[in-house]
């Protein structure tokens, strides 16, 4: 039986004055960090848009990275692409 641990986790949080990224290894523990200041505070409406806004980005780069890179439509239906040689 395969198993398909993971490797890594990305966490994102969003406050109304702070965005911070951080990069953890499969089990959850923070191996690089990095925080961004907002110049001014947000409401909390605005501080919910940028969390859908974030999601909404990072969706759309996976899902253009992993499904918009293959000439093959097999890979599309969660098939390998075909291979050429």
């Amino acid at each position: 039986m395969v198993t398909n641990p993971v490797e890594g986790k990305i966490v994102i949080d969003v406050s109304r004055k702070y965005v911070s990224i951080f990069r953890c290894d499969g089990e959850g523990k923070v191996v690089d960090e990095d925080h961004f200041a907002h110049p001014f505070r947000l409401d909390r409406q605005d501080a919910i848009g940028e969390v859908v806004d974030l999601y909404s980005f990072i969706y759309d780069w996976l899902n253009d990275t992993i499904n918009g890179g293959y000439d093959d439509d097999s890979a599309r239906e969660g098939e390998p692409p075909a291979k050429t040689e």
